[in-house]
């Protein structure tokens, strides 16, 4: 499973973009080496960003085979965009 969602706060103007993916349990996930996203809004920005399995940086439990990353971005008036979740194994 992978999802993405934006969320803007109004009362810190901070928009934000969060992204995770889930590798099933029967996946070998010691094997991956490594997962990221790719960002893309034709008005505002275009960015590749990793999802970590560490317990930081957005990722609440490390090792469990779901990859998280919070991503702060810039303020989008539709909320509008495409994502790609990519991942490269050893």
């Amino acid at each position: 499973m992978s999802a993405a969602w934006y969320i803007y706060d109004n009362q810190l103007s901070v928009a934000t973009i969060n992204a995770q993916i889930n590798f099933h349990t029967e996946s070998p996930i010691e094997l991956i080496d490594s997962v990221w996203i790719e960002v893309n809004h034709e008005d505002y920005f275009n960015f590749h960003e990793i999802l970590y399995d560490n317990g930081a940086n957005g990722d609440p439990i490390p090792g469990n085979g779901s990859y998280n990353s919070s991503i702060e971005t810039l303020q989008m008036e539709n909320g509008v965009y495409d994502i790609n979740f990519n991942y490269t194994s050893n």
